[in-house]
């Protein structure tokens, strides 16, 4: 797993005659970009992804001020390839009924970036691949131990059987289940049971015309929308609240409770290309992020509401801040581990803060649960 090259001695971390070998687990955006932050400094991989492809997901876009960190993991030109689309403003009917539109331009990081998600993490492995990591689809961790001499064995299993790798660094990227943190016996804090229940919905009789803002997100009684016209003419619509709601009628008729979002279909009829699948949305986060030997990453370490935006910059702001803290913590610098994890945990209040702020600024329904939850 280590990498060697001409120019290994320039790239190994100081006090150690070798590299450290580092197992991912998990290859959304965080596993990615920690595999690829880790190239930079000559050390290669192996990242494990239980799924055998990437998986559709909903319509999500990428804030604007995640635009620098994509220059230090050398993704500045991630955008390039793929169906992504730039947008330049949102619209919410949020505190009033009205909506607001809200122009990116005018702010300093611009425009923002409309996923195709799948497109985007196929592209993000292939460039950790190109760069060195090894990538296994198909696989996941089964079981972990620590070693006498700190180093792990990992039980892997997938459809070619199971195996075992010793590695001296395990990288959790496994999403909101942090499967290897939970093995290693680390408790998870949950703060609410948000969950999202998306649809693709298809104009009948052709695309409507461009709207001003692609991305419109709307509060109404018993939750929020969140609806994004997507590259290939459909809309991306997700229904954010305390269940889900998966029959295709009853989806359908929650949406007809948000009228300004079903105005990007610019009065066109529309059919869902499939029934609603839920997705859990819920703010949580690890009692700790790190430890000897072992780093968490994006929703593994903590996750957001989506009402944040937060939730792929996260996760490929932790997976660059845990790859310089593994670098570190092998150089036999003690104080990296305590580094990445107040990275973690100082942001996290206020974040919560926030959040709080958007949710009580919305009063138009006294007296509904939903809000009053989250009040």
């Amino acid at each position: 797993m280590a990498a060697s090259s001409p120019d290994a001695t320039s790239t190994e971390p100081r006090g150690h005659a070798r590299l450290p070998r580092v197992l991912i687990a998990g290859g959304g955006p965080g596993g990615a970009a920690t595999a690829i932050a880790l190239a930079a400094h000559g050390i290669q991989a192996l990242v494990l992804e239980r799924a055998e492809r990437p998986r559709s997901k909903p319509g999500e876009c990428l804030s604007p001020g995640f635009k620098p960190l994509l220059v230090r993991l050398g993704l500045s030109d991630l955008f390039e390839q793929g169906t992504h689309r730039p947008f330049t403003g949102m619209a919410s009917a949020w505190e009033r009924a009205e909506p607001v539109e809200r122009n990116l331009l005018f702010e300093v990081s611009g425009e923002g970036w409309l996923l195709d998600r799948a497109a985007f993490e196929a592209r993000l492995a292939e460039v950790a691949r190109a760069r060195g990591a090894l990538w296994r689809q198909g696989d996941r961790v089964a079981g972990v131990t620590r070693s006498g001499d700190g180093r792990w064995r990992v039980s892997v299993e997938g459809e070619r059987g199971r195996f075992e790798v010793d590695t001296d660094f395990i990288v959790d990227a496994t999403g909101r289940a942090a499967a290897v943190a939970r093995m290693l016996g680390v408790e998870r804090q949950r703060f609410d049971g948000l969950v999202g229940s998306w649809g693709l919905l298809e104009p009948i009789g052709g695309a409507p015309p461009p709207a001003a803002s692609p991305i419109h997100i709307e509060a109404m009684r018993n939750g929020w929308w969140y609806v994004a016209r997507l590259p290939d003419g459909r809309f991306s619509a997700v229904l954010f609240a305390d269940r889900a709601v998966l029959e295709p009628e009853a989806f359908l008729a929650a949406l007809g409770e948000a009228p300004h979002a079903l105005a990007l279909l610019g009065g066109r009829a529309f059919r869902l290309s499939g029934p609603p699948t839920a997705h859990p949305a819920h703010s949580s986060r690890l009692e700790r992020a790190c430890g000897p030997g072992w780093f968490a990453v994006g929703d593994a370490a903590a996750s957001f509401d989506p009402l944040s935006s937060y939730g792929i910059g996260s996760a490929l702001g932790t997976g660059f801040y845990a790859a310089q803290a593994l670098v570190s913590a092998w150089a036999g610098e003690s104080s990296s581990l305590d580094a990445y994890r107040y990275l973690i945990d100082s942001r996290y209040p206020h974040y919560l803060d926030t959040l709080g702020e958007r949710y009580r600024a919305v009063t138009r329904w006294p007296g509904a649960p939903f809000w009053e939850k989250r009040r």
